[in-house]
């Protein structure tokens, strides 16, 4: 009878613990209920990270009305790391920005996108040109975000 009893016990509290998994916390500074696209970016710096095998990236956001800015570095194995400033804008699901950033002491220029789905972040690449001195993506709305690296909100150092 005793261990009947502390069999269902525990089946009691493991039904207990599978209920209460599934509600995940909201995070900070991404609003998972906004029903329009876009980032909710507190006054305060938001950070996220992505690691995938090797690689690393890291980003902090901050927004000033409109304008979202930050900084960002890369850590891509077999490539120079990268670390550098960041300005632009929400279009729609998608941050757009101007990424200057300093590689091997060569200061360079490149446009960057992130997605926004489920509370993460992820970089998208596609077909770039040289516009005043810089790179910029020749066709944004044929982004691919397939292969780019999943950013979560970490905390900032």
């Amino acid at each position: 009878m005793k261990k009947q009893h502390l069999t269902f016990t525990i089946l009691w509290l493991v039904c207990l613990a599978c209920n209460n998994s599934g509600k995940s916390p909201k995070a900070p500074g991404i609003d998972p209920e906004n029903k329009a696209p876009g980032l909710t970016i507190t006054d305060e710096r938001n950070c996220y990270t992505g690691i995938s095998g090797t690689d690393s990236v890291f980003l902090t956001l901050s927004r000033n009305g409109d304008s979202i800015s930050g900084e960002l570095s890369y850590a891509i194995f077999g490539k120079d790391k990268n670390k550098g400033r960041f300005a632009g804008r929400m279009a729609g699901d998608t941050l757009v920005a101007s990424y200057s950033f300093v590689s091997e002491g060569i200061t360079s220029i490149r446009e960057v996108a992130f997605l926004k789905k489920d509370g993460t972040l992820t970089e998208g690449f596609g077909k770039v040109e040289q516009v005043d001195g810089g790179m910029r993506f020749s066709v944004p709305r044929l982004l691919d975000f397939s292969k780019g690296i999943i950013l979560r909100e970490s905390l900032c150092n």
